[in-house]
């Protein structure tokens, strides 16, 4: 597990509850796409031989580390010296939080796709739910990663990083691969 720990819980959906892991509609609409985009990083690192503890760290703290450094009114990098963030984890969430620096590490791309696909499914079967419809039953969610992937590639997002087009290849494998974690958003 992570070493790493945000020590005020001001984000009550970043914990496992009971029932439908025991949160609010509002708090697992947060927190399943939030833990399906880490346990998908993580994954993704392992089978690449990545640094798993930096995509790990990564995908639990790229979005909950903006709001602590507000609710805090502390920069970015004195939260991480703060909770002891190792150097590669800060980088990687400098790269995922600054738009104005480029994503480099393969890690950071790593979270960076994971969310991205992650979070679109989410919402795409979010705004089915709250429609009361059933259009997102016929998606192929292996098709919308790919389409999602290749977007994001070409806008250029990924020209400075160091992942190569074979990583690309089996970071897209993995992700249009991964039926658990989307049939998982689908809870009822």
């Amino acid at each position: 597990g992570s070493q790493y720990t945000i020590s005020k819980p001001s984000f009550s959906y970043f914990c496992i509850c009971s029932d439908t892991l025991g949160c609010s509609t509002a708090e697992t609409t947060i927190f399943l796409p939030r833990l399906c985009s880490i346990l998908i990083a993580e994954k993704t690192a392992r089978l690449l031989h990545m640094d798993v503890d930096a995509a790990k760290t990564g995908g639990y703290y790229h979005k909950i580390i903006v709001e602590e450094c507000k609710q805090q009114n502390k920069s970015l990098e004195e939260m991480c010296k703060q909770y002891k963030f190792p150097q590669k984890s800060v980088k990687l969430l400098q790269e995922i939080n600054y738009k104005s620096q480029p994503l480099r590490m393969k890690e950071s791309v790593v979270v960076y796709l994971a969310d991205s696909v992650v979070s679109s499914i989410a919402y795409l079967i979010n705004k089915d739910k709250e429609n009361n419809e059933n259009k997102t039953e016929n998606i192929d969610f292996s098709k919308l990663a790919t389409a999602i992937i290749k977007r994001k590639i070409d806008s250029g997002v990924l020209n400075k990083s160091e992942i190569s087009f074979a990583d690309l290849i089996k970071i897209n494998k993995i992700y249009t691969g991964e039926k658990t974690y989307y049939d998982f958003l689908r809870r009822e």
